[in-house]
């Protein structure tokens, strides 16, 4: 069975998750959305971390990109119809040189 956070973790969770859910509101998210989020934060925060300044390991790390990566990532580009066609030549621009 799980251990049951402490009183003041849950005080701690319960301040953090009406600040910012109030704080995603007044910005403009919607009600569901910002409570989704908060909830997402807090349930991958491990017990004893702050949630407000809690980094999961991975965060922040390099990631690489090869070439297989901008082939899928293009073809997604392409063939993704919410995108307007006018928009694909960002795709296909190259970026000069300084010197060119």
């Amino acid at each position: 069975m799980a251990e049951q956070p402490t009183s003041n973790a849950k005080n701690q969770h319960q301040d953090f998750a009406e600040r910012n859910i109030a704080a995603l509101v007044n910005a403009g998210v919607d009600l569901a959305v910002a409570q989704a989020t908060v909830k997402r934060i807090l349930d991958w925060t491990p017990e004893g971390e702050d949630p407000a300044t809690y980094r999961p390991p991975h965060y922040g790390q390099p990631v690489t990109v090869g070439p297989e990566d901008v082939a899928e990532a293009r073809a997604a580009w392409y063939a993704n119809d919410m995108i307007p066609a006018k928009y694909n030549r960002l795709l296909d621009a190259v970026r000069d040189e300084p010197n060119g």
